[in-house]
């Protein structure tokens, strides 16, 4: 039987799937429902935007990420996943909203750099032998992603950014203080 993450893990990705079918079907038209920065009208994309892809490629290319960094977290901690995956969303996308330059923001790349320093985080905080191989494989798999911090037009740098703050923000709240909290 599946862990309930392995089934919240496929719901996401298919959900991604079946939203971008019917963005393609619509011409585009869902995509109006991402993040658009200090926009009364932008807030409901901090919860939809990780769900809504520009492209094929780009939808393609987030699965990719997304899927085994899910996995990595749920092999480290199964029951932080849907908390830390929410965490990223509302906390890294409220900041997207903040911060972020006056475009429609989409995709689930601030969840997957979230993900991503989460684990890194985490295999640095926690010193487990778990975590610190969850955190080489990371580190060697996904290691290039540091790039993506960079600014390149119709990439949203600011969600890579403000995604991986979160998680390290997650993992940081967790591992530091929840362990400082328990031995004191």
């Amino acid at each position: 039987m599946l862990h309930k993450e392995t089934k919240l893990i496929t719901w996401a990705a298919c959900a991604m799937v079946m939203l971008f079918m019917v963005n393609f079907v619509t011409a585009g038209w869902i995509n109006q429902f991402g993040i658009i920065p200090r926009s009364v009208a932008g807030l409901p994309g901090i919860a939809l935007s990780p769900f809504l892809h520009a492209s094929m490629v780009h939808l393609l290319g987030n699965l990719v990420a997304f899927v085994p960094l899910s996995i990595l977290v749920v092999a480290g901690e199964r029951n932080r996943y849907l908390k830390l995956c929410l965490f990223i969303i509302v906390v890294g996308g409220g900041a997207v909203w903040l911060i972020g330059r006056d475009a429609n923001h989409v995709g689930a790349s601030g969840l997957i750099f979230g993900l991503w320093a989460y684990l890194l985080a985490t295999a640095w905080y926690k010193k487990s032998f778990k975590s610190l191989m969850i955190g080489a494989v990371v580190l060697v798999g996904y290691g290039s992603m540091i790039w993506g911090f960079m600014p390149r037009a119709y990439v949203s740098f600011e969600a890579h950014i403000c995604g991986a703050w979160a998680g390290y923000a997650y993992a940081y709240l967790t591992e530091k203080l929840g362990a400082r909290a328990i031995t004191t």
